[in-house]
């Protein structure tokens, strides 16, 4: 499966683009005009310290606002398409949201949502961390720059970014600036509506604020079999945020912020790729030689009978099977019958959008709905022995949505969220300056706390819990999990760095966390007013960590820096939470947790300019040897359902590299390349089983991790062409190339994606004075068809793909507007 080499580009191009496109490349051969492709020299602080993108001696892409929108970018997946090795993709196959993502740097991420689970890549606004991948995916609103850094950040970010971390950098407000400010509006296929604005307000001589906010809607694009009004994958987000900064003196500073979202969208874009019949295995030992799932709910599917104990007739507990089985058993009513499907599929009324009914007996509609925002003071004082920075921040979310997973008027399994809460706030004290000419340093002391809490529903017509119930129990299955959290994470670090020489440069870093999780579990089934079984547990757990770094930088001429650099760091443990059907309801939690795992990386990379500044090209190579890796399976003792141990070793080696050349004044050739190695290396016992019945699967190290291709590539051309009146106009392509992969452990073939690649491009016309632009882009400009997630749910025997939206194309207007 890994053997596939970049597929010929062969655009299907709109006829209008490609004019467009033509017009602007090659009209603009032979013109002088001004240069608007420089590359420029980004300052990061992606090591807690101000300087320039070549002069950090680490694995970073960084992508200033002229970037973002010469690229056409409107939210992180964007920025993580050019970025080597990075995954960022809308999720949804176990949520139901597409604000879901999955994200992966360096073949190192988490692709499930639950409140117990953490991330493996760190997220962070302004260097504030958000505790949970669900609402991560954020839009670029009002933004200076985006820092992607690949490997562990352990020393300077701390837990959860084994894989890398990920840095929104907003603007500030100046108090220097005058009043100025842009509005963007963008029409286009499938329903698009973009508005986003932002602006610079001084108010005094040291007072300034900024204000900015968007909305943006999209239509679905997968019909959903049951509704006839309901399109999967849509859009309707909004948001706003706002900024101070008071200058109190020429060395003290006081910055405020705030900012809030909302959306309320269907449900995530899923196909069911397959449905119960996934079985042909001969000799399974199912009914009359019927080589299908003898699971409940698969087997009902594929047979339309009740099969208990391998008898394919109705048994004293066929109530769970169905309020009616005869009625359900005729295949003639297979599409009709409520008593089969619930309030799912009503003939005559394709308005009523229900799904079932929750816990309370409300009916379910298909809409995910995500309210996220929060608020950060950051206090700054230029003293002489260095810069105190205090940073204090508080972050809310609160989501509901539910996933029915194959949306046919064949309930098979749904997930209902309907209360996903989650509050945080951090401190952070830091302290960075110069304790000589040759030596300076970076110290601080961080401060996490998170309360999060998750109740979900699930409800599955067809599967008969494996414990004692009422006689008159009915349909459907209900079971309730109550998942609350609370984690507090405290931690200090150090990080100095050391001029041997004037060429040469040591850094070493420390940092010391001490992690406390607690979580309550409580589960019920039937009615939560009456229920028929409840079990509650509490577990705790406790750990302390220390990662170091140690980096070595050589500037081997002005325009060349080589480095070597040896780092680690870890992801927190945690509990599985999903217990669907067992006869405990919760196993001991004590029992099942799982630990920290741990990643060490080593990494020689170069960072260069060359032509006279013409061509830069960054570089790395790296090892990542992957200890007590939590692995994430459909455990057979659980029913199926998902469960997360420390279970294997890995390694992960790969190389990447960006060039940005310049070749003329109005010509720029853009490559990043991303290559990953991984292997399994070690599984706890020899070998894992996961599935149940038979999707059985059995994992060895022959295995190929999850979310790991073999190749990432992107490759774009931006060009521009001056016009006489002083106008001018910029043109760029884009294709985007990611090689075959997994989305399971199991690597089922249902699970596979075959290599893939998008095309993206825009042609925008800027008037002489810069104030206004006009832009014809297309998004998948080659209506790519591919699955940014998939899975298969081993209960049922069903698979699910979430899919990519489709092509786009969009016009935008753009103004900019300045005081006088």
């Amino acid at each position: 499966m890994k053997n596939n080499t970049p597929n010929t580009l062969a655009l299907r191009m709109p006829s209008a683009a490609v004019s467009l496109l033509s017009l602007s490349i090659f009209a603009g051969l032979s013109a002088h005009a001004e240069s608007q492709l420089d590359i420029e020299e980004i300052t990061i602080t992606g090591r807690k310290m101000e300087e320039g993108l070549q002069h950090a001696p680490i694995a970073i892409s960084a992508f200033s606002e002229l970037e973002l929108e010469n690229r056409g970018a409107v939210d992180i997946t964007d920025v993580a398409a050019a970025s080597p090795n990075v995954h960022f993709q809308t999720g949804g196959s176990t949520s139901g949201m597409s604000a879901a993502p999955t994200v992966f740097i360096r073949g190192i991420g988490q692709s499930d949502f639950n409140v117990n689970n953490d991330p493996a890549v760190g997220m962070y606004i302004d260097g504030i961390y958000l505790g949970r991948m669900l609402g991560s995916l954020t839009d670029l609103m009002d933004l200076d720059r985006v820092e992607v850094l690949r490997g562990p950040q352990g020393t300077l970010f701390g837990r959860n970014s084994i894989g890398g971390a990920i840095n929104l950098i907003s603007k500030k407000p100046d108090p220097a600036q005058g009043f100025e400010g842009n509005v963007s509006l963008a029409v286009g296929e499938n329903g698009y509506r973009f508005l986003k604005a932002s602006s610079s307000i001084p108010i005094s001589e040291h007072v300034a604020a900024r204000v900015g906010g968007f909305y943006r809607e999209r239509d679905g694009y997968v019909d959903a079999v049951q509704y006839d009004d309901l399109q999967l994958g849509g859009e309707d987000v909004w948001g706003v945020r706002g900024a101070l900064r008071f200058e109190l003196s020429d060395d003290m500073s006081i910055d405020f912020a705030a900012d809030w979202s909302k959306r309320q969208d269907p449900p995530a874009a899923i196909l069911p790729t397959q449905l119960g019949n996934i079985s042909a295995e001969p000799g399974s030992g199912n009914v009359a030689g019927d080589d299908r799932s003898t699971f409940p709910s698969a087997f009902r599917f594929n047979t339309g009978l009740a099969h208990f104990a391998g008898a394919s007739v109705p048994s004293p507990n066929a109530a769970w099977v169905s309020t009616d089985t005869a009625t359900c058993s005729d295949a003639s009513l297979v599409n009709t019958s409520l008593d089969c499907y619930g309030n799912a599929h009503i003939l005559g009324n394709d308005k009523v959008n229900s799904l079932w009914v929750d816990k309370e007996g409300n009916k379910i509609t298909p809409e995910q709905k995500l309210d996220a925002g929060g608020a950060s003071l950051i206090f700054s004082w230029d003293m002489d022995i260095g810069t105190l920075t205090v940073t204090s921040a508080y972050r809310e979310m609160d989501a509901s949505f539910t996933n029915d997973n194959d949306f046919t008027p064949y309930v098979i399994f749904q997930n209902d969220n309907d209360d996903f809460e989650q509050s945080q706030y951090s401190h952070e004290f830091q302290l960075a300056g110069k304790i000589s000419e040759s030596l300076s340093y970076v110290t601080g002391l961080y401060y996490f706390n998170e309360d999060a809490q998750q109740d979900v529903s699930l409800i599955t017509p067809l599967l008969p819990p494996a414990g004692a119930a009422p006689a008159a129990a009915t349909l459907p299955f209900f079971q309730t999990i109550e998942r609350k959290v609370e984690n507090t994470s405290k931690a200090a670090y150090a990080q100095l760095v050391y001029g041997i020489s004037e060429t040469l440069d040591l850094t070493l870093g420390a940092r010391y966390t001490k992690n406390d999780k607690m979580v309550d579990l409580n589960l019920f089934r039937g009615d939560k007013t009456a229920p028929w079984f409840t079990v509650q547990q509490r577990d705790e757990q406790s750990a302390e960590e220390t990662n170091v770094l140690v980096n070595l930088s050589w500037d081997y001429s002005d325009d060349v820096m080589l480095y070597g650099q040896f780092s680690n760091g870890f992801r927190d443990g945690g509990w599985p939470v999903r217990f669907p059907g067992l006869p405990e309801g919760i196993p001991d939690l004590d029992t099942v947790e799982f630990g920290s795992e741990q990643v060490d990386s080593f990494e020689l990379g170069i960072k260069s300019m060359m032509l006279d500044g013409v061509l830069r090209l960054n570089a790395a190579v790296f090892q990542t040897d992957y200890q007590d890796m939590q692995l994430e399976f459909s455990d057979p003792v659980l029913n199926g359902a998902p469960n997360t141990s420390n279970l294997g070793e890995a390694s992960i080696s790969g190389f990447e590299a960006e060039l940005n050349y310049v070749a003329t004044d109005n010509l720029r050739f853009d490559v990043s390349i991303g290559f990953l190695n991984s292997s399994l290396d070690s599984i706890l016992g020899g070998e894992l089983v996961s599935g149940a019945d038979n999707t059985l699967t059995t994992i060895t190290t022959a295995n190929q991790l999850p979310y790991n291709p073999d190749w990432q590539i992107a490759f774009g051309v931006n060009h521009t062409f001056d016009f006489t009146s002083g106008a001018f106009m910029r043109s760029r392509i884009d294709w985007m190339y990611t090689d075959d992969q997994f989305y399971s452990i199991e690597n089922s073939p249902r699970n596979a994606q075959s290599s893939y690649s998008t095309v993206n491009a825009s042609v925008t016309y800027i008037t002489s004075e810069e104030d206004w632009e006009f832009t014809l882009g297309a998004k998948n400009l080659t209506d790519e068809e591919y699955a940014t997630t998939s899975r298969t749910q081993a209960d049922s025997g069903s698979s699910f793909e979430n899919r990519a939206r489709p092509r786009e194309i969009y016009l935008q207007a753009r103004y900019r507007f300045y005081a006088d």
